[in-house]
């Protein structure tokens, strides 16, 4: 009995388990993930570069020794304003001084010589008018002569070469300005034309930049550019192109020398800087300009961005060709049209073909 009991509740609970009404689920919630937009467009003046620079003297001269010695003597300091003449390094004189007092000895023998031959000449001469000589003994002291007036020409200019040697033992600023490098010391052997001294003269400051082979044609003198310095962050001075390279150096660019229009005291050669210019864009290169941050990379080098679409309110990543970083923004030489929309926050977290809800900007980039 008691096990038809347990039997009969058991199909009763199962029956009522089996009548009971189905429960609905949950509706899903559609994911709708905001993003921040911005309208691309293009760049409202011509072609915007920049190129990384240093100040130098516009007249900066490597000071050296036309003869080699010991340096006993450097006054020259870096930093130090020096005028025209004023003494930048001595040379030990003792070798070059001997030289000379062994030259001016020569020179008095080599004239006592002459003085002989001469007078000896002027006597055979004599003798040969009146038939007492030879014309071969006329000759010989003639050569004699002619060998001793040879001997003190050489000796004389050997004299001349000493001399001057000696007085190249003293090293002078030949013009005003200071005093930039100085890569030696005092009693060091230094060769004939080793730099002793770097002179920045005081005829104004340029700047130098180097400028790559695919822009330096849009480079000529006179060209207007602006420079700013990363000491004076908040100042920009107005400069013109006075020179331009012909040959890349050895990092690969064209030298390209600016002019500053107003030259400023705070302003020292070896400071960084920044040149802009601007270009006259191509007719047949269009370019448009977006945020950095727009811009996101691929293996293989490539770069695209999430167009987002009004119609269907979807992104779809697109592969652009990216060109240099102005001032303005980063500009996109192809794969975007002026007027598209490309997503600028959010772009790691979107897939192809999702929804998004557009946010309004009040950025920046407005």
């Amino acid at each position: 009995m008691r096990r038809l009991l347990w039997c009969a509740a058991l199909g009763l609970v199962l029956a009522l388990g089996g009548c009971a009404p189905d429960q609905a689920e949950p509706p899903k919630t559609k994911l709708v993930r905001p993003v921040v937009v911005v309208k691309v467009q293009e760049p409202a003046g011509g072609l915007a570069r920049s190129f990384s620079g240093v100040a130098k003297a516009a007249i900066e001269t490597r000071l050296a020794f036309r003869v080699g010695g010991t340096i006993v003597e450097l006054p020259a300091k870096i930093g130090r304003r020096v005028k025209k003449g004023e003494l930048i390094a001595r040379l030990d004189p003792t070798d070059y001084r001997l030289r000379v007092e062994q030259l001016v000895a020569e020179l008095a023998r080599v004239e006592a010589t002459l003085k002989r031959a001469a007078s000896e000449y002027q006597r055979v001469r004599g003798l040969y008018e009146v038939g007492s000589a030879t014309a071969s003994d006329l000759d010989r002291v003639r050569a004699g002569y002619d060998g001793a007036r040879a001997a003190r020409e050489f000796t004389r200019r050997q004299l001349d070469l000493a001399r001057k040697q000696l007085d190249y033992t003293v090293l002078r600023a030949p013009m005003a300005g200071a005093i930039s490098a100085v890569p030696v010391e005092v009693h060091q052997v230094v060769a004939a034309g080793q730099t002793v001294a770097v002179l920045a003269g005081e005829g104004g400051l340029e700047v130098e930049i180097g400028v790559p082979e695919n822009l330096i044609g849009l480079f000529r003198p006179g060209q207007e550019g602006r420079v700013s310095f990363d000491a004076l962050p908040e100042e920009t001075f107005a400069a013109v192109v006075s020179e331009v390279g012909v040959a890349t150096g050895a990092s690969s660019t064209y030298p390209v020398r600016l002019r500053l229009r107003a030259p400023d005291r705070r302003i020292r050669p070896g400071m960084v800087c920044e040149a802009d210019f601007d270009f006259p864009r191509p007719a047949d290169q269009r370019v448009v300009m977006v945020p950095p941050e727009a811009v996101v990379g691929a293996s293989g080098g490539r770069r695209y961005v999430w167009v987002f679409d009004p119609k269907d309110r979807r992104v779809h990543r697109r592969q652009v060709r990216v060109g240099r970083l102005t001032s303005e923004g980063l500009s996109i030489t192809a794969g975007l049209e002026p007027g598209e929309q490309v997503v600028v926050r959010g772009v790691h977290r979107l897939q192809e073909g999702l929804e998004v809800r557009p946010l309004p900007l009040g950025s920046r980039y407005l």
